[in-house]
């Protein structure tokens, strides 16, 4: 992920930090990094509800296979993720 719960809530405030979680560069370099630090996998997890009260990094999301997808093209040896939440409801019309 991103952003979990052991991030730093005002790492935002450090020189050199990225402004935002959402912006594709900032991603992208996360992927580099990750990549050169021998990591064997990259995760992007979905989700179906956004609360005002979730860490910042939560609100506002890419959509986690096009991102992996966008990923797959600047990394060779990095695994890439995700999990895709369905939502099945019944057809109660008759």
């Amino acid at each position: 992920m991103f952003s979990a719960p052991a991030t730093i809530r005002a790492g935002w405030r450090y020189d050199g930090a990225a402004s935002s979680n959402n912006q594709l560069s900032v991603i992208q370099e996360i992927a580099r990094t990750a990549e050169r630090g021998k990591f064997d996998l990259l995760f992007v997890s979905d989700g179906l509800v956004i609360n005002p009260g979730d860490h910042p990094s939560f609100l506002c999301r890419f959509e986690p296979t096009t991102l992996i997808s966008v990923l797959s093209a600047i990394t060779t040896h990095l695994g890439l993720g995700a999990t895709v939440i369905v939502q099945l409801t019944a057809n109660r019309t008759m």
